[in-house]
């Protein structure tokens, strides 16, 4: 089934905060896990986070904006300054 980008993202953000699992997301929109992961990927470039790989499943869940930020302050290194 083809969703629009913004209906992708959707369901990335709802496993992405636990919501849902991936399994539960394939079956109730009719994808293949494998798109699942491809929207939680979606969902974080869109969201300006840090992708993450397989390997880095056990993401903390952001339940409020705090845990969101210090997420990104964990996962992006500091920008060095000019001199």
């Amino acid at each position: 089934m083809y969703y629009t980008p913004s209906k992708r993202i959707e369901i990335g953000r709802r496993v992405f905060a636990h919501e849902l699992t991936k399994k539960e997301a394939a079956a109730e929109y009719g994808v293949a896990e494998q798109s699942i992961y491809q929207y939680v990927r979606e969902y974080l470039k869109s969201a300006g986070l840090p992708p993450y790989s397989r390997m880095q499943l056990k993401w903390p869940a952001p339940r409020s904006l705090s845990l969101v930020l210090a997420y990104r302050i964990r996962c992006i290194p500091p920008r060095r300054l000019p001199s």
